[in-house]
C-alpha cells in the first residue's frame, strides 16, 4: 500500500515538474508585453474621378486606378461618376469625393 501511495505521489510530482513554468528572478523587472495590433484600417482618399465614353479612372491616394486595379490592399470594384467601390479583405467600401467635383465640358 505504501509503495502505491509513494508511486502515485512521485508520478504526480514528475508530471507536474515537466509542465511547470521555469522560475524567474523575482527582482527582475517585468518584461514589456505587446498589445495585439488592431486590424489595419486603410486610409483611402478619393482625389478625383474621370469618366469618359470608354474609360473610367479614379485617383486614390494619388495613384490612378481603373476597375480591377489594386491600391494597397484595396481592389477597385467599380467607378461611378460620384463614387468608387473598393473591396478590402472581402468587405466593400464606398469612397466619395470630399468636395463637389467641378464639371467641365470638353471643347
Amino acid at each position: 500500500m505504501f509503495k502505491w501511495i509513494t508511486a502515485a505521489l512521485l508520478s504526480v510530482l514528475v508530471v507536474g515538474a515537466t509542465q511547470a513554468e521555469p522560475l524567474r528572478d523575482p527582482t527582475e523587472p517585468p518584461q514589456p508585453t505587446r498589445a495585439p495590433e488592431p486590424e489595419q484600417q486603410l486610409d483611402l482618399s478619393l482625389d478625383s474621378i474621370l469618366v469618359a465614353d470608354n474609360r473610367r479612372v479614379a485617383v486614390i491616394n494619388g495613384q490612378s486606378a481603373s476597375a480591377g486595379d489594386s491600391v494597397g490592399d484595396a481592389r477597385v470594384r467599380s467607378i461611378e461618376a460620384d463614387r468608387v467601390l473598393v473591396e478590402i479583405n472581402g468587405t466593400t467600401r464606398t469612397l466619395r469625393l470630399e468636395t463637389a467635383p467641378s464639371v467641365r465640358q470638353s471643347q
